[in-house]
């Protein structure tokens, strides 16, 4: 029995909905820039996020439209979640910056 892309299609999209979650993070005023320095790292992360969702919605389409062997889908998989990872606590140091500037 072939394995299907139902599970990993399911992560990746709990991987958009926490992507939402850290971008409405980054938008609450708690999150504001008040640097030079923070306010380009704030803008970094709201474009990685963005790329990063815009990946995961295609990478979505790519396994719902294709048929794609399981180890490809297990490997682009890992490489959306290991980016998930670190932009996740890239965001996380953002904040604690901020809150230090504050």
């Amino acid at each position: 029995m072939p394995k299907t892309a139902g599970p990993i299609v399911q992560r990746l999209e709990r991987s958009n909905r926490e992507l939402r979650h850290l971008r409405e993070k980054l938008r609450s005023y708690i999150c504001e820039p008040r640097t030079y320095l923070l306010f380009e790292r704030f803008e970094y992360l709201k474009e990685r996020l963005e790329q990063l969702q815009r990946k995961n919605t295609e990478l979505i389409e790519e396994l719902n439209n294709k048929n794609m062997s399981f180890e490809i889908q297990q490997e682009r998989y890992t490489q959306q979640l290991d980016s998930y990872v670190e932009l996740e606590i890239q965001v996380v140091e953002y904040i604690g910056r901020v809150k230090l500037h504050g």
